[in-house]
């Protein structure tokens, strides 16, 4: 499978050019055969394991070698079924509406969601779009519990001994009737609303989203707001 544009094998040629590798010099950077390191020197091919050697071989980030940021390189798929899953409930959309956006069918992003079918670069890059994300952000989002998010922010207000109409503030301007509906579970809040949550108690939604509510909760007895 190839995950690359034109032009980003273009970009990586001429880099490769430009700093002196020809055919022999490339074979023996990568350890890869003649074919491989002709077809990414003449610009006509380079597959996912070529990119991955490149990276590996050369001091460079991607940005220098391909002209662009490329997280499903950088980044790589590791949980990519649930991250697509939590943006796909993030963004309000059923498998369905999201299926519809990207032109493929819903038993599609269940094979994705489920880790039954592989997800190629430009399909992610279009479910993160779908979804209202750069693919940066699809890649690097932590995973959170979207469907506990309730009790996460039950626990910050009482640990805080804050009303919800207090709360408010901290949710930048969220309705109180909003905060309501997320304690009680008959609304999930969104990923946005979770980092509007924890920016002002000083975590990062990284930090945030590998704690316990007991932790949190301890955590927040040691805030003076």
């Amino acid at each position: 499978m190839e995950n690359l544009t034109n032009k980003e094998i273009q970009h990586v040629s001429n880099y490769l050019i430009r700093n002196g590798y020809d055919i022999s010099s490339l074979q023996k950077k990568l350890g890869v055969s003649e074919k491989v390191a002709k077809g990414v020197l003449q610009c006509r091919t380079c597959s996912d394991k070529t990119v991955g050697l490149i990276l590996d071989n050369f001091e460079e980030d991607c940005e220098t070698l391909f002209g662009n940021d490329i997280p499903y390189f950088t980044i790589g798929l590791d949980d990519i079924g649930r991250k697509i899953k939590q943006a796909r409930i993030d963004a309000g959309l059923s498998r369905e509406d999201l299926a519809n956006a990207i032109s493929m069918n819903a038993s599609t992003i269940v094979g994705w969601e489920n880790y039954r079918r592989e997800t190629g670069r430009f399909v992610l890059d279009n479910i993160a779009e779908a979804t209202y994300l750069t693919p940066h952000e699809l890649f690097s989002n932590p995973l959170v519990d979207l469907k506990n998010g309730a009790n996460y922010i039950k626990v910050v207000r009482n640990a805080l001994r804050i009303g919800r109409g207090q709360m408010i503030d901290i949710m930048n301007g969220a309705h109180y009737s909003k905060v309501r509906e997320w304690e009680k579970g008959i609304h999930r809040p969104r990923l946005e609303t979770i980092k509007n949550l924890v920016d002002p108690i000083g975590l990062t939604l990284d930090e945030f989203a590998g704690m316990s509510l007991e932790e949190i909760s301890e955590y927040c007895k040691t805030l003076k707001i």
